[in-house]
């Protein structure tokens, strides 16, 4: 493991990450001003609906209802936009962005490599977050339908593709098929090792989520922002030695 690269990839996955924290905390406060912005309607709102009840609009300006109306939906699309859209794509771009530099300095990987081997994972760890939100909503909120086996089947799938896509990015013969085949054939040298990789990026995404939580509730952030920061140090040792522990087999 050399060391300039390793403060370098360690260097990126800290500015990395805090990006995604920043997007989550920018996303949240847009969001919530959005619903503040309709909560100022909800009292000429709720005389509307008791004036509609009664089959009375003529104390209405009906153009100005339309436009208040028109606002409201035109706030609900933005809100929707930045949620199911800008921040999404934005994710996962700096996640291609920042990744295939910690790649590159960590395995010399070409781009075109890293893109064979990444988009899959990515893509399915996309649909497996959109299809927890949509679980979560179902089982709180009672939206959307009951999701439960799609989610499992989409968590295992992104655990073997994520076994797949990190033992091909650490292979220094970056053929695909090679890497497929040196995968299934070395899986029981390098699973323990992956559990372990597994298990911190799930802690990480944790931390991410408490941190998020916990500012959201107005407590401090310290302690779980120290120990990103360690648990990040250990992800970058455990890279570095998965890539050493492939290339040894």
């Amino acid at each position: 493991m050399k060391t300039k690269n390793f403060f370098i990839t360690l260097s990126l996955e800290i500015i990395f990450t805090f990006f995604i924290i920043g997007i989550l905390f920018y996303s949240r406060e847009k969001t919530s001003g959005y619903i503040i912005s309709i909560q100022e309607f909800s009292p000429e709102l709720s005389k509307l609906q008791e004036e509609l009840g009664k089959s009375n609009l003529t104390s209405y300006d009906q153009s100005a209802v339309q436009d208040k109306l028109n606002t409201i939906e035109k706030t609900l699309d933005s809100a929707l936009l930045l949620n199911k859209y800008i921040v999404p794509i934005s994710i996962i771009l700096l996640s291609l962005l920042f990744y295939f530099l910690i790649w590159k300095f960590t395995n010399n990987i070409s781009i075109k490599n890293f893109l064979l081997f990444s988009l899959v994972p990515l893509s399915l760890l996309f649909i497996t977050v959109i299809s927890f939100l949509n679980y979560l909503a179902f089982i709180y909120l009672g939206l959307d339908s009951d999701n439960f086996y799609f989610l499992i089947s989409f968590i295992i799938l992104l655990i073997i593709s994520y076994y797949l896509s990190l033992v091909s990015l650490s292979y220094k013969n970056n053929s695909f098929t090679d890497s497929l085949k040196f995968s299934f054939k070395n899986f029981k040298h390098l699973i323990l090792q992956f559990i372990l990789i597994l298990i911190s990026n799930i802690i990480l995404l944790s931390l991410i989520l408490v941190i998020f939580v916990l500012s959201y509730a107005e407590y401090s952030i310290v302690i779980p922002s120290i120990i990103l920061l360690v648990l990040l140090v250990i992800i970058n040792i455990q890279r570095f030695y998965f890539v050493k522990k492939v290339n040894r087999h």
